[in-house]
């Protein structure tokens, strides 16, 4: 209940300050904390699964998620915990999307 009221809190500042990278900056750390330590969604048990299972790029498939399958194999091989690979694989999506999003818009 806590993350939804301080979600709320930062995109009303970030309505009325439209121009303010420190109030989109706190809006990414919020993304980042709410993706990259969420361990309550449903799927998380799931993607810990095949992340540990690193075998399974090989198993099924490989006309989707390609690039998130060598991520995985390449993270669990090198022994991180799954926590560890999506706190790092967060950052560098929410980042990218930060840096676009400051780079092309106005606002």
């Amino acid at each position: 209940m806590t993350d939804i009221v301080i979600t709320i809190f930062i995109i009303s500042l970030a309505l009325v300050l439209k121009k303010s990278k420190i109030i989109a900056t706190l809006l990414f750390l919020c993304m980042w904390i709410l993706w990259g330590w969420n361990t309550w969604n449903g799927d998380y048990k799931i993607y810990e699964n095949y992340y540990y299972d690193s075998i399974w790029i090989f198993k099924d498939s490989l006309d989707y998620e390609i690039g998130y399958r060598y991520l995985n194999f390449v993270f669990s091989e090198n022994k991180f915990e799954y926590k560890t690979f999506m706190i790092i694989f967060s950052f560098f999506v929410l980042y990218l999307i930060k840096k676009i999003s400051f780079e092309y818009s106005r606002y």
